[in-house]
C-alpha cells in the first residue's frame, strides 16, 4: 500500500509539474524602417532599403522565470525587481539568411575566445523620490565570442544578436502588484507596448586601450544591422501536449488496477 501511495503521489507531481511548466509564447508585429552597414568603422544607413514587416514568435521556458528583489542605484531611493527569463525558441525572420552569410566574414579580433549565450530580462523599478513606477521588458537573443589578448584586457565581441526592448511608466502599480505575477502575467504588461527592435551581426573592437576615460570602441567593417519598432501583440501559455495528460491518466488507471487486484 506504502508503494502505490507513493507511486500515485510521484505521477501526480510529474502531470501538475508538466502543466505548470508550460512555456509562454510571446508575439510581435515588427515593423523594420532601417538597414545598416558598417563601413570605415561607422554605421552607415542603406538608402534604397524599403522597409519590412514580419510577426515574430519567441517562447520562454517557465521554469526559468524567476522575480527577485534588488535594491540598485544606493542613494537614490530606487528599488527594482528584475526578473529572470529564458528564450527557448524564436521563430525565423526575413534576415536571417543573409546575417548567417555574412557571419563568417567579419575579421575576428584576439587569441583567446569566450562563447556566450543569449538572455532575456526584464525589470520593474520604483523611485520614491519621483515617486513612480518603470516598467520594462528587454529580450536579448544573442550568441557570439569575445576576445582577449590577455586574461584582463578584453580587445573585441562577434555578436550576433537579436533585441526587442521597452520602457513605461505606471504610477499606479506597487512592488507589491509585481511580485506575485506568473511569468505569462508579466509579459502581459508589454501587451500593446511599442518595443524598439533590432538584428545584427557586428564585431566591436577597442583600437585604442589608452583612449582617456576609458576604451575606445569601433564597429570592424563587415557588419550589417536591421532595426525599426515593434508591438506585442499576444501573450499565450502553450497547451501541455495531450499525450502528458494521457500519459499520466494512463498511469493512474494502472495504479487503480492494481490497487484492485491487491485487495
Amino acid at each position: 500500500m506504502k508503494f502505490f501511495n507513493t507511486f500515485l503521489k510521484v505521477i501526480v507531481l510529474v502531470v501538475s509539474s508538466s502543466a505548470n511548466a508550460a512555456p509562454v509564447t510571446v508575439d510581435f508585429l515588427v515593423d523594420i524602417d532601417r538597414r545598416s552597414t558598417s563601413v570605415n568603422d561607422q554605421w552607415v544607413v542603406d538608402s534604397n532599403y524599403t522597409g519590412q514587416e514580419f510577426t515574430l514568435s519567441v517562447t520562454f521556458d517557465s521554469n526559468g522565470y524567476n522575480l527577485g528583489e534588488r535594491d540598485y542605484w544606493d542613494g537614490q531611493g530606487v528599488t527594482s525587481y528584475r526578473p529572470s527569463i529564458y528564450p527557448i525558441s524564436a521563430s525565423e525572420t526575413p534576415f536571417d539568411t543573409e546575417i548567417n552569410s555574412v557571419q563568417p566574414t567579419l575579421d575576428y579580433h584576439g587569441d583567446t575566445e569566450t562563447t556566450f549565450s543569449g538572455s532575456v530580462s526584464g525589470e520593474y523599478s520604483y523611485n520614491q523620490t519621483f515617486q513612480r513606477s518603470t516598467i520594462s521588458q528587454d529580450f536579448y537573443l544573442s550568441s557570439g565570442v569575445s576576445y582577449y589578448d590577455s586574461p584582463s584586457r578584453y580587445i573585441a565581441s562577434f555578436e550576433r544578436s537579436i533585441s526587442l526592448g521597452f520602457r513605461t511608466f505606471d504610477e499606479t502599480m506597487t512592488l507589491g502588484d509585481i511580485v506575485p505575477l506568473s511569468l505569462e502575467e508579466y509579459l502581459d504588461l508589454g501587451l500593446g507596448q511599442t518595443f524598439s527592435f533590432r538584428q545584427q551581426v557586428d564585431e566591436d573592437s577597442n583600437e585604442n586601450w589608452t583612449y582617456p576615460g576609458g576604451a575606445e570602441w569601433i564597429t570592424v567593417d563587415g557588419g550589417i544591422r536591421y532595426s525599426g519598432n515593434a508591438i506585442m501583440t499576444n501573450v499565450a501559455v502553450v497547451p501541455v501536449p495531450a499525450a502528458v495528460w494521457l500519459f499520466g491518466s494512463g498511469l493512474l488507471g494502472l495504479v487503480g488496477v492494481a490497487r484492485r487486484k491487491k485487495a
